[in-house]
């Protein structure tokens, strides 16, 4: 009798614990569920407004390399004013989606850049040059052209103070600034490639296909060349509608001598020039343009912009 007694009450007991893991299953799958529908993500995954369940913002990075502060990549952290959305596998993502195409790890790359800064300032030759240069093949017989007019001066570099990586897609660009003893600073643009770091000589040097001088003088009906600076002329809105300015003022970075620049704003070739203007405030904009004079022109001082070259000094593939 006392063995009936036993198993009833171990049988009672075993029934009532099953009820309570019952219920205690039932109240987590109901939490569970409860937490997805209200905040629209689960703990620590991105929800509906771009933060997490715990309230917290999901953020994005810049990067800003200054060597004259620390050698270790200082990081910026921006909210981000949209939910972020997950990848689908195998879908192409957009734009915005994409890393940077600025150099990866650009602190720990600093003694290439130095060896390389080094070696084209330390050159006394063209031949010395050609190695350290970006599109060496095309830009040899540029270089012969300049240095012909311009004697190679002898120049003692010190080093470099910064190292700021430049945003341009489909290219690995930084821009560094060179300190020398006998000269101001001077900005120069590195490319990194699949065989190492090279200069861009034509930014470098601003070069043109002939010197302002001459060209003022001689005026040329066939297009040449600029690298110059580009503002909207005086008298004009701060905030010109588009297309309303047709013309520019432009000057030598080096030279003396003032012109008026004519374009026609509504060919789509100008476009980027138009973008350039507007993304610097259409003052002292650095571009490369190709003028001339055009024959039938009646004002002195006043050019034909025939095309536009790249972005900014840089020659970019066409």
């Amino acid at each position: 009798m006392a063995m009936v007694f036993f198993l009833g009450r171990l049988v009672r007991k075993r029934i009532a614990n099953h009820s309570k893991t019952s219920e205690a299953i039932e109240r987590e799958e109901a939490d569970f569920h409860t937490r997805v529908i209200s905040n629209g993500a689960l703990d620590g995954m991105p929800g509906k407004e771009g933060k997490s369940a715990t309230g917290r913002p999901v953020q994005s990075v810049n990067h800003i390399v200054d060597l004259t502060r620390s050698k270790t990549l200082e990081v910026v952290a921006k909210p981000e004013k949209k939910a972020v959305k997950p990848e689908v596998e195998g879908a192409r993502p957009s734009q915005s989606a994409t890393h940077t195409m600025a150099i990866e790890n650009l602190p720990q790359k600093q003694k290439d850049i130095e060896k390389l800064i080094k070696e084209f300032f330390e050159a006394a030759r063209i031949t010395e040059m050609l190695p350290t240069v970006r599109d060496a093949q095309r830009v040899q017989p540029l270089m012969e052209d300049y240095y012909q007019r311009n004697p190679i001066k002898k120049q003692y570099w010190k080093g470099i103070s910064k190292i700021l990586p430049i945003e341009e897609p489909g290219y690995h660009f930084a821009s560094v600034e060179v300190m020398f003893d006998n000269s101001l600073p001077l900005q120069v643009v590195v490319e990194e490639t699949p065989a190492g770091f090279v200069l861009d000589w034509e930014s470098t040097v601003q070069y043109s296909e002939m010197d302002w001088k001459e060209f003022l003088g001689s005026r040329p009906d066939k297009p040449k060349m600029f690298r110059v600076f580009a503002s909207k002329p005086e008298g004009t809105p701060d905030e010109p509608a588009d297309g309303a300015i047709a013309m520019l003022k432009i000057r030598h970075p080096h030279e003396e001598g003032t012109i008026n620049a004519r374009f026609d704003p509504k060919n789509s070739r100008f476009a980027p020039l138009i973008k350039q203007m507007k993304l610097n405030h259409w003052n002292d904009v650095p571009v490369t343009l190709r003028l001339y004079f055009p024959e039938t022109n009646a004002v002195e001082n006043e050019v034909q912009i025939s095309g536009v070259i790249g972005k900014g000094w840089l020659k970019l593939s066409d």
